[in-house]
């Protein structure tokens, strides 16, 4: 059954025996309960209305209390008034925070500076990585050697069929700021060949490089259709 507020005639939702809406409750409460005012009223302390603010932020606090709950652990904890900024000694208004907006937009200045220095120190034969093909992605493993992709499972198999000796990424070349592994050198023709499924903008570019610093070593590429051509998918 729908219940209507008595005094604003709007449905009443809320479950219970209450036969007003909050608003005119709230309303009607005030009505018959109304605020203390002068010397009754809760604020009035010794002829003046409270109004108590904590000595050091002033925010509005308790009556009889100096410092807000903040302040008061601060002061109790480290001896501080208030939190001062760690570089410039600054007042700082937020609790939370250990800096002030400006030392903390150059101290993340400095901290990006420094992680650009250490990748740039990584870079080319500085890196520990330097002339060691990457181990990453190597999933399918064929004869006791871990090759990165079913494509390449099935070409060495194709080679062993064919009776082709084959050594996987068995060299690799230097390109000053980087280095090249193709994945196969056949022994017999001298050559080296590169399975690729998809051609990354960054493994073009190495390949281009490796092509203009190398002309004289063989070497081609074999992609989807290469594959098919030679009944290998």
């Amino acid at each position: 059954m729908k219940k209507f507020c008595e005094d604003c005639k709007k449905e009443i939702f809320n479950h219970g025996k209450s036969i007003r809406c909050q608003s005119c409750a709230r309303k009607h409460y005030l009505k018959i309960n109304p605020m203390p005012t002068g010397k009754n009223a809760y604020g009035y302390i010794h002829g003046k209305t409270h109004n108590n603010k904590c000595a050091n932020c002033g925010n509005h606090i308790t009556l009889n209390a100096k410092l807000c709950k903040p302040c008061y652990n601060l002061s109790k904890k480290t001896g501080k008034k208030y939190p001062i900024c760690l570089d410039c000694n600054k007042k700082l208004g937020d609790y939370l925070s250990k800096r002030c907006k400006s030392c903390a937009g150059k101290r993340r200045i400095m901290t990006k500076k420094s992680k650009d220095k250490i990748s740039e120190a990584n870079k080319g034969k500085n890196n520990g990585m330097y002339g060691i093909p990457s181990p990453q992605g190597k999933k399918e493993i064929y004869k006791n050697i871990k090759l990165r992709n079913s494509w390449e499972v099935k070409y060495a198999q194709y080679l062993d069929k064919q009776n082709i000796k084959w050594q996987y990424e068995s060299k690799t070349f230097d390109l000053c700021n980087g280095t090249y592994t193709p994945d196969f050198y056949l022994l017999e023709t001298n050559e080296y060949i590169e399975i690729k499924g998809y051609w990354r903008k960054k493994d073009k570019k190495k390949y281009n490089l490796f092509k203009r610093k190398y002309p004289e070593i063989k070497i081609s590429i074999l992609q989807e259709q290469n594959l098919k051509l030679l009944k290998i998918l």
